[in-house]
């Protein structure tokens, strides 16, 4: 056989026919398309909502427990000072005796 033989059809590289492209005319959306459109916007806002729902919970739990945290302070201070106040009388009176004595 001859090296330099012309290749046969089957052999040869295949040639890409370039053809004109057209611009192909969209279709309007069908009806289906367009509820399942509507219907993953509907998932992706209610998704939304549930989340934006969890951190409104979370900050409201947040301030109860800071304000449930105040109120417990306010008592403690007005414990405290009505203790200072009969401490206070306590002094003075045990002053007075004490003053009174000499």
């Amino acid at each position: 056989m001859d090296e330099q033989a012309p290749l046969t059809e089957a052999a040869a590289p295949a040639r890409v026919e370039e053809q004109p492209t057209q611009p192909i005319a969209e279709q309007p959306p069908t009806p289906q398309a367009l509820l399942q459109q509507a219907l993953n916007q509907l998932g992706a806002l209610t998704l939304g909502l549930a989340e934006q729902r969890q951190v409104l919970t979370e900050r409201e739990r947040n301030y109860r427990s800071l304000g449930a945290e105040l109120d417990s302070r306010r008592v403690k201070i007005e414990i405290d000072e009505a203790a200072c106040a009969r401490l206070q009388g306590a002094a003075e009176a045990l002053q007075m005796l004490v003053g009174g004595a000499e």
